[in-house]
C-alpha cells in the first residue's frame, strides 16, 4: 500500500536541508547537512541519510548516521560544521561523499561500499602534486558523466560586503577529477558568475551564491544553483560540461516570491540548496524551508516540476510558479490516517501536522484562525496524533483559505504563541 504524502517530506523532528537526491537500485537515498532543533548555527549534527521506494514516495526510512564527526579529521569545535554535501557512485562500484567543513578550505572526500554509509574519511580533493586549491571548496556537486569523466563544482560567491568576498572570488569554479575520485585532472575553470561579474552575461539579478548541483540531462549540462536572492533555486544550461553556461531561470523559491504572481515574500525566508532528480517520468526539484523562527533549523521539501529545465533562457517562473505546483508533494502520514487533504474540502481525520498547511493571505485574521486551533485542543508532541476537525464550520471561506503552503512558520509564530501546546521538537 503505498503512503499519503507531503511536505516537509520527511518526520517533523528531522531536520535535513540541502538535500541532493540520487538514485541507486529501486530506492532514492537524500544526502545533506543535518540541523539541530533549537541550534543557534547550521549543520551541527552528523550526517544522516534517508531513503525511499521510488515508487511510494511516503514511506522513507532512516538509514542512520552515515558519517559522523568522530569520523572526520576534525571535531565540530576544530574543523567547523560539516555542510552540505553530495554523494556519487565512482567506477569502482563505491560511493563517495564530498563535503567541506566550515573553518577549513578543502573539499574533504569519505567513502563506502553501500549508498547509505557507514563512510571512512578518505582523503582531501587536492592537485597531482598533493597541493589544494587556493579557495574554499564550499557545497561540492559532483557529475559522473554518460563517458565516465568526473566533474567536481563548488563554490562561494558573496556580495561585495561580506569579510572574505576578495578571497572567495568572483565566480562558482569547475574541476575535471581523475578516475580515483580525489585527484585534479584539469581546472579550476571558471563556470557561473557571481554577482560582481553577471554584467552583460544574462545572469543579472541571479548570479551564483553558493550550492552547485549538477546534471545531465539528455545531451546538456544542467547546473542548479542558489542565486544571489538566496531564497531561490535557479539553473544554468550548457552544451559543455566546464564552460559555456546560459542562465535558464528560476526553479523554486523559499519565499514564494513568483508564486501566483507575488512579487513580495509570503513566508519567512532564507538559504536554500537542492537538487533534481526524474522518477516515473517525473521530474522533482528538492529544496528547503526555514522553521523555527530561525535561519538554523531547516526541512527539506520538494515540489514537481512539469517537465524537465528549458534550454532556453527565460524564467520558469513565469509559466510554471514557484513551486512547482505542490508544497504538500511529500511528507510521511500513517497508514491509518484518513487519506484526505484539507484543500479537497473534504472533512475527516488528520494528522495534526496539516495544520501546518492553513495558509493565510491577511496577517489580521492570525488570532480568529490560531484561537480556532486552540478550540481543536492539540495535544502537545502530537506530530502524528489524529483530531478531527470540521474547520468548514469554524471558519468561513471568507476567512481563510486552504493552501498548501509554508507550514512551519506558521505553527511557530503563531499557533506555538497563542496555544502554547503545539511542540514540534518532540
Amino acid at each position: 500500500m503505498k503512503h499519503p504524502a507531503m511536505n516537509p517530506y520527511l518526520p517533523l523532528w528531522e531536520y535535513v536541508p540541502d538535500g541532493e537526491p540520487r538514485i541507486w537500485g529501486d530506492r532514492l537515498y537524500v544526502y545533506g547537512s543535518h540541523d539541530v532543533a533549537g541550534s543557534t548555527q547550521f549543520c551541527e549534527g552528523d550526517y544522516v541519510v534517508w531513503s525511499v521506494p521510488l515508487d511510494d514516495l511516503g514511506s522513507w526510512k532512516y538509514e542512520g548516521i552515515s558519517y559522523p564527526y568522530t569520523a572526520t579529521t576534525a571535531s565540530l569545535e576544530e574543523g567547523g560544521n560539516l555542510a552540505a554535501p553530495d554523494c556519487v557512485q565512482g567506477p569502482d562500484g563505491r560511493y563517495y561523499l564530498y563535503y567541506n567543513r566550515g573553518k577549513y578550505d578543502p573539499c574533504e572526500v569519505a567513502v563506502s561500499d553501500t549508498p547509505q554509509g557507514p563512510f571512512t574519511y578518505l582523503c582531501n580533493v587536492t592537485f597531482p602534486d598533493g597541493t589544494i586549491p587556493a579557495t574554499k571548496m564550499f557545497d561540492p556537486g559532483v557529475l559522473v558523466d554518460d563517458d565516465g569523466r568526473i566533474y567536481l563544482y563548488i563554490g562561494f560567491c558573496p556580495t561585495p560586503d561580506f569579510p572574505w568576498a576578495l578571497k572567495l572570488g568572483k565566480y562558482s569554479l569547475g574541476f575535471e577529477l581523475e578516475p580515483d575520485m580525489h585527484t585534479i585532472k584539469a581546472g579550476p575553470f571558471d563556470v557561473l558568475p557571481g554577482c560582481q561579474a553577471t554584467a552583460g552575461t544574462g545572469f543579472e539579478g541571479h548570479g551564483f551564491y553558493e550550492a552547485s548541483s549538477p546534471r545531465k540531462i539528455g545531451k546538456r549540462y544542467y547546473l542548479v544553483y542558489s542565486s544571489e536572492q538566496s531564497h531561490d533555486l535557479c539553473y544554468a544550461v550548457s552544451d559543455q560540461p566546464l564552460t559555456g553556461y546560459r542562465y535558464g531561470g528560476i526553479l523554486v523559491s523559499n519565499a514564494d516570491i513568483g508564486r501566483n504572481g507575488n512579487t513580495t515574500p509570503k513566508a519567512p525566508y532564507g538559504n536554500t540548496h537542492g537538487g533534481l532528480v526524474r522518477l516515473g517520468g517525473q521530474w522533482y526539484i528538492f529544496y528547503h524551508r526555514q522553521t523555527n523562527g530561525t535561519n538554523f533549523c531547516r526541512q527539506g521539501c520538494l515540489g514537481k516540476r512539469h517537465a524537465a529545465p528549458t534550454d532556453h533562457q527565460g524564467q520558469c517562473g513565469a509559466k510554471d510558479p514557484p513551486q512547482v505546483a505542490v508544497y504538500a508533494a511529500i511528507c510521511l502520514i500513517k497508514d491509518h490516517v484518513n487519506q484526505f487533504l484539507l484543500c479537497s474540502g473534504k472533512r475527516g481525520p488528520y494528522p495534526s501536522q496539516v495544520t501546518c498547511l492553513i495558509y493565510y493571505e491577511n496577517i489580521k485574521l492570525s488570532r480568529r484562525i490560531c484561537e480556532v486551533l486552540h478550540a481543536l485542543q492539540l495535544p502537545k508532541s502530537s506530530h502524528f496524533d489524529i483530531f478531527s476537525a470540521k474547520l468548514g464550520k469554524l471558519l468561513t471561506k471568507t476567512e481563510i483559505e486552504i493552501k498548501l503552503s509554508s507550514c512551519s512558520w506558521f505553527i511557530h509564530n503563531f499557533v506555538m504563541p497563542w496555544t502554547h501546546r503545539y511542540d514540534v521538537r518532540g
